[in-house]
C-alpha cells in the first residue's frame, strides 16, 4: 500500500468510527453550561429558538443553547440608547434577585457609542460599568435582535423571555425586566428548589 493511499485508508477508517464526545465548554465568566437536545423551529411565541454564539466580554463564544435549563431574560440594546442604559443599571440586581428561581441573563449589544459593532473593549467596560456577571455579547448589526423583535422599526432595545428549552415566551415586550412580571413568569422558589 502506498503511503497516500495508506493515509486514506486511516481517514476513512477514523471518518467511519464514533464521532468523539464534545469536551464540555467552560466559559471564562464561569457560567453553567446544560445539554439539552433541541430542535430549533422558529423564533415566534412557542418555537424553540435557533442556537446562536456571541463573543462576550472575556473573548469567549458564548452558545446561547448552553443555558436551555434556564429561563433566560434575552436583552438587546446599543450603548448608545437610554433605555438600554436604564435597564443595565438594575439587570443585575434582577438577576441576583432571582436567579434561586432560573433566571439566567444575556445581553446582546449590536452598536457601541460610535454606531459600529462592539468588540471585545466595549462589551469589557459595558459588563464593568454595570457590575454584570453574565454574558454581554455582540451583536454586530442587530443579527440576532433583529430576529426577535414583532415592530416595523430597527432595533434599539427589546426584552424576550425564553422558558427552559429555549422556548421563545414571550417576544419583544420592555416590561419583562420588571419585578412583577419576573414573578409571574418564575417558578416559586420552593417550585425552582425542587428541580
Amino acid at each position: 500500500m502506498t503511503t497516500k493511499s495508506s493515509m486514506a485508508a486511516l481517514l476513512l477508517v477514523a471518518c467511519a468510527s464514533e464521532p468523539l464526545p464534545e469536551e464540555p465548554r467552560a466559559y471564562a465568566g464561569g457560567w453553567p453550561v446544560a445539554a439539552c437536545d433541541l430542535t430549533p423551529s422558529g423564533t415566534q411565541v412557542g418555537d424553540v429558538i435557533p442556537d446562536f454564539t456571541g463573543l462576550d466580554q472575556f473573548g469567549d463564544e458564548v452558545h446561547l443553547h448552553d443555558f436551555c435549563d434556564k429561563h433566560v431574560l434575552l436583552t438587546t440594546g446599543a450603548f448608545w440608547c437610554r433605555p438600554c442604559l436604564d435597564l443595565a443599571e438594575r439587570l443585575e440586581s434582577l438577576y441576583r434577585e432571582y436567579q434561586d428561581r432560573g433566571l439566567f441573563v444575556v445581553t446582546l449589544m449590536y452598536e457601541d457609542y460610535g454606531g459600529l459593532p462592539p468588540d471585545l473593549e466595549d462589551l469589557q467596560q459595558w459588563a464593568d460599568r454595570f457590575d454584570l456577571t453574565t454574558p454581554v455579547l455582540a451583536d454586530p448589526f442587530g443579527a440576532i435582535g433583529n430576529q426577535l423583535i414583532t415592530h416595523d422599526t430597527s432595533i434599539v432595545h427589546t426584552e424576550n423571555f425564553l422558558t427552559p428549552g429555549m422556548v421563545l415566551h414571550t417576544k419583544d415586550d420592555p416590561t419583562l425586566a420588571d419585578a412583577d412580571v419576573l414573578d409571574s413568569l418564575l417558578p416559586s422558589s420552593s417550585e425552582a428548589a425542587s428541580r
